[in-house]
């Protein structure tokens, strides 16, 4: 007696349904790590969590490949579900298996019920063990959430439209909105639905207002559903201003797109290359099972005929359509599309196959007539076809089985398991050491998610304790040290990130010293705050003792520390000047996240400084620095506390060949005089000190002025740094001073030798002197009493005398000429006022040095008789009589010289009345 084959489908098919699931969920959970831990997967893990923790609610996903729009947020609310049990992104991913296992099963429900038992069995077995549908179901990804919804979509499109279920019509679009937020290339699904609508408008299956009522419910509630992700785009577009730079990208190939469906079709398996292959040619050195690829192109011919030619094989069009639809629009409309892309289509996929193999539901009986072929059920239901199509089934499926079995997820990319291992490693030797971890990256930090561009962002999904440093951004210099982690290859900071050792296969770990092993080797007098909680403590050579050169590449690093918390994001420049301002390079690297800023550490930024080809071989350079935000450059803050400029300058290389040098620790690089000098002027000094070794704080100069006969003309001693310095000047630095001589007003006119002298801490000269030739000139000077109008004879300060006064007023401004004689070297430059004042107020004045500040008062020679013209402007002032007064002041302290006049009475309030006028 012979049994039919759908028997024992029909005995064992809930127990072969459920092995089925089993093996897709094997296939799907175990070892659920392997995979690696890519750029979208950090993005979506960090704001599903920030969701699932806080409550953060975003109505935008991840960034498009098309640039400037993002994704649906759908993603992000799914993913809080397994995020808010635990931040394992494991668990997230298991997450993804479960429902992609749930697409298997709508699989099998699918193919059970619109084709033949066998069908929905093989469809689903093919579907459990797919390359593309196991991979998918493997990690977190947009397109990885779609399947279920796609499924499901395709099933209530035929069980409302060709099956008249009220509830699937209704729930059939939103499932096309869901499918298209998890990727917007399956909105192009979309006419699956007209399809079925047109079939159920045909041939109704139900009253057609009920058709069309229920449709457009299930088009409200699809639009309802995407309502979060239109506000988010609105947002968005309304942020970006012109989306002219939007672009949907391109299509692949006709030939490329053929690869894709082929590769998927045929079970092509290997589908990563660092971490995804984006070619499109999967195919190509890749195992692959040619005969689904046929089996698939063959059943969908046959399944689009069938329809064409009978109703009952209308679900035939759906499934093929709900394959291949997709791609074909995708060609048309020319968007951009990758194989990836195609995997939630899969399911449909495994329909056709399996409805080919496992056959079409029975004919009714009054569609028995007619040819044979439309009558057929498939190769499992054919006596002659059953045994080969088993055999050709049970191949394939232990062949794909086999390369699940042996292929190696992580060839050629790192795992979620070896990521995790590192950190985990990473923090332990930052723990043993008692040292912070760091954690060097390669990308830079993407605001929306505080950085997370790939596995760097697992410390904040883990909530590891540490700091990512991305690439070109400020190196912190944690006061202990740290321990440095990144990838093996890295190579972008190889002056701290070099040696130390492999671990995890794809992970570097390298000690890092303390601040006081990164010392700036080049250096200024003090180091330069700025008003953003800055201070630029040096720069240190990559390469000791280089200096740029002209089309090289000289790489320093700024040394700088943190003396305040952010207030902002800022950058940090440098400019390499030569001697003239002339700009020969410059390099503006972003100093350090606002998040990673803490107070009294120092950071250390690279410097890669492209010297062009116009740069001086000889001569001085300079290293011209700053920081700036949003509002602009920050500001040098000066020892005063005022603002000094917004700009550092370190001078790096010297203006020639040494012009004297004390032992080798000390070098005087140049020096310049104002000689020849007139009688009266102070001898000054302008000298740029080189460093070689640190050169003690109490380091000072005596300056000597030698006549020909060998006589002292003047003796001095300064400190080697005049002014606010007072520390020592350390090596490698240099130090441009000033120093203002006054030498004898009075010295006769001559040539001079200037004789400079290094003096240790206890006065002891350093070595030989420096020699230099100064010519004093003769200064035409007067040393008798001119005539003059009135004398007063009135003394300031028992240094000055005013001899008398000539003043002339007629209408015009008044005209007063002063005549001082000085009674000794006069050690300050005094200015003098003149005041007119009217019932002790001031009307009208001049405030000014002698001769407009051309002859300042420690100029003058003893016994000098210096007659000053000075002018007052009385046009503003009401007529009347006006009282003239004089008086001198030093301008330091604003204090007043006191008076005596010639009866050597004391005149109050250091101001002396000259005269009386009556302004007209």
């Amino acid at each position: 007696m012979q049994v039919d084959s759908s028997m024992y489908f029909r005995r064992y098919e809930r127990a072969l349904s459920v092995s089925i699931l089993l093996l897709a969920a094997l296939l799907r959970f175990v070892n659920i790590g392997a995979e690696p831990f890519f750029d979208d997967q950090a993005r979506i893990s960090v704001q599903a969590l920030n969701l699932a923790s806080r409550g953060d609610w975003e109505f935008v996903g991840p960034e498009m490949s098309i640039g400037g729009l993002r994704h649906s947020p759908l993603t992000n609310y799914l993913y809080a579900i397994p995020f808010s049990i635990s931040t394992d992104p494991r668990i997230a991913r298991l997450f993804t298996g479960m429902l992609n296992l749930l697409a298997v099963a709508v699989v099998y429900v699918t193919g059970r019920r619109f084709f033949d038992r066998k069908a929905g069995l093989v469809a689903a077995l093919l579907y459990a063990i797919y390359p593309a549908a196991v991979i998918g179901s493997r990690f977190m990804w947009n397109q990885n959430l779609a399947a279920p919804f796609v499924t499901f979509f395709i099933l209530t499109g035929l069980m409302g439209y060709y099956g008249n279920n009220k509830a699937a019509r209704v729930a059939h679009l939103p499932l096309l909105s869901l499918a298209g937020q998890c990727h917007p290339t399956l909105f192009l699904l979309f006419p699956v639905s007209i399809v079925c609508w047109f079939y159920a408008w045909c041939h109704p299956v139900s009253a057609r207002r009920q058709i069309f009522s229920q449709t457009a419910l299930g088009g409200v509630l699809a639009v309802t559903l995407m309502l979060p992700w239109m506000v988010g785009t609105n947002q968005l577009l309304s942020a970006m201003g012109p989306v002219n730079n939007i672009t949907a990208g391109s299509a692949p190939s006709l030939r490329g797109m053929a690869e894709i469906i082929y590769g998927v079709l045929a079970g092509v398996f290997a589908v990563y290359g660092g971490p995804l292959k984006d070619s499109p040619n999967l195919a190509q050195d890749n195992p692959n099972q040619p005969a689904l690829a046929v089996l698939a192109i063959v059943a969908a011919l046959w399944l689009v005929a069938g329809a064409s030619l009978r109703r009952d094989r209308f679900p035939g069009l759906v499934v093929v359509l709900g394959f291949f639809l997709v791609p074909a629009l995708v060609i048309v409309l020319d968007i951009n599309y990758w194989h990836h892309h195609i995997w939630p289509l899969v399911g449909s996929a495994t329909l056709m196959q399996g409805a080919f193999l496992g056959g079409t539901a029975a004919p009714r009986l009054s569609d028995e007539q007619g040819p044979r072929i439309w009558r057929w059920r498939g190769l499992l239901n054919d006596r002659i076809l059953r045994l080969p199509s088993l055999v050709l089934l049970g191949a394939t499926c232990v062949h794909l089985l086999y390369l699940h079995i042996t292929y190696d997820h992580t060839e050629g990319v790192q795992s979620l398991d070896q990521d995790l291992a590192a950190l985990e490693d990473g923090l332990q030797a930052g723990k043993g050491s008692g040292r912070e971890l760091l954690l060097v990256a390669l990308n830079d930090p993407q605001p929306r998610c505080a950085g997370c561009p790939g596995w760097e962002a697992l410390h904040l999904i883990k909530d590891i304790p540490l700091r990512v440093i991305w690439d070109g951004y400020g190196l912190p210099l944690p006061s202990k040290g740290a321990i440095l982690m990144g990838m093996m290859n890295y190579t972008g900071r190889p002056y701290v990130f070099s040696g130390g050792e492999i671990i995890h296969r794809w992970f570097r770990i390298v000690d890092l010293g303390p601040p006081d092993h990164f010392q700036p080797d080049l250096v200024g007098l003090e180091p330069v705050q700025f008003s953003n909680g800055t201070t630029v403590l040096g720069f240190l050579r990559e390469i000791p003792g280089s200096l740029p050169t002209a089309g090289q590449s000289w790489t320093v690093f700024m040394i700088w520390r943190v003396d305040a918390p952010a207030s902002g994001e800022y950058k940090v420049f440098t400019h390499l000047l030569d001697a003239s301002g002339t700009v020969h390079g410059q390099h503006d690297p972003p100093g350090l996240p606002s998040d990673q800023w803490r107070v009294g550490e120092h950071v250390m930024s690279k410097l890669d400084l492209e010297a062009d080809e116009l740069l001086p071989s000889a001569g001085a350079l300079y290293l011209r620095f700053g920081t700036y935000g949003d509002s602009g450059r920050v500001e040098v803050i000066g020892p005063s506390g005022n603002s000094a400029g917004t700009h550092g300058l370190l001078q790096i290389r010297g203006a020639r060949r040494p012009v004297h040098t004390w032992r080798d620790a000390l070098t005087l690089d140049e020096l310049q005089t104002n000689t020849p000098l007139q009688q009266g002027s102070p001898l000054d000094v302008t000298a740029t000190w080189h460093a070689r070794r640190d050169v003690p704080a109490k380091t000072g100069l005596r300056w000597r002025l030698g006549a020909r006969d060998g006589t002292l003309a003047f003796e001095g001693v300064t400190n080697l740094i005049p002014g606010a310095h007072s520390g020592p000047l350390l090596a490698g630095a240099f130090a441009n001073a000033m120093y203002s001589l006054r030498i004898p007003s009075n010295i006769a006119p001559d040539d001079y030798q200037l004789s400079l002298s290094v003096m240790d801490g206890t006065g002891t000269s350093i070595g030989e002197p420096f020699t230099s030739t100064i010519r004093v000139l003769v200064r035409p000077r007067q040393f008798g009493t001119p005539a003059m109008q009135h004398i007063v004879g009135a003394l300031f300060g028992e240094q000055i005398k005013l001899a008398g006064y000539d003043l002339e007023y007629d209408d015009r401004p008044l005209t007063l000429v002063l005549h001082w004689e000085a009674l000794d070297h006069i050690g300050v430059d005094y200015k003098y006022f003149v005041h007119v004042s009217r019932g002790g107020e001031v009307v009208a004045q001049v405030d000014a040095m002698p001769d407009l500040y051309r002859y300042p008062t420690s100029w003058w020679a003893p016994g000098e008789v210096f007659s000053d013209l000075v002018t007052v402007d009385l046009s503003g002032v009401e007529p009347g009589e006006v009282n003239v007064e004089v008086g001198l002041y030093d301008p330091v302290n604003g204090e007043r010289l006191p008076i005596t006049d010639r009866a050597s009475n004391v005149v109050l309030n250091g101001s002396l009345h000259l005269a009386e006028v009556i302004v007209p």
